[in-house]
């Protein structure tokens, strides 16, 4: 890694100004984007094309900026800044706070097509994935059977 010739506190603040922008640029172009009369859908999609690329693009930028002063994915401290974990068709992501100690434990129930799961997030930086397991009713008569 080499040293860089500003400071974290330097890249932060270009970082939230410019994440600002970006999304409220975007944002506000998207969310005033009707179709106009004569128009088809995928015209509307033609013009919602730009601000979704500079949403994309935002995330290389934020990487190029922040890379002379991380070590990858993890903090300081060695914990990951993110956790994933896999479920059918999608993953579950959780961001771990910088602070360790505004960390909380919970525990957050999600359906993923037929299935529910339960995913675990505990402190400092463990995530797991358990299934929930239902219970089926059993009358009676088909009891005894």
């Amino acid at each position: 890694m080499t040293t860089p010739n500003h400071t974290a506190a330097d890249a932060l603040a270009m970082i939230a100004v410019l994440v600002r922008n970006r999304i409220e640029w975007a944002t506000d172009s998207i969310a005033g984007n009707y179709p106009m009369d004569g128009e088809t859908y995928d015209d509307v999609e033609a013009r919602n094309e730009l601000p979704l690329d500079a949403l994309h693009d935002l995330i290389k930028d934020v990487c190029e900026i922040v890379a002379p002063h991380t070590e990858g994915v993890l903090y300081s401290d060695g914990r990951p800044v993110q956790s994933r974990v896999s479920l059918p068709g999608w993953s579950f992501r959780h961001l771990w706070p910088a602070d360790p100690t505004t960390a909380t434990e919970q525990h957050i129930e999600t359906k993923c097509y037929d299935a529910r799961y339960v995913v675990h997030i505990v402190p400092p930086s463990t995530m797991t994935l358990e299934p929930v397991r239902t219970l089926s009713v059993v009358r009676e008569n088909d009891a005894r059977e």
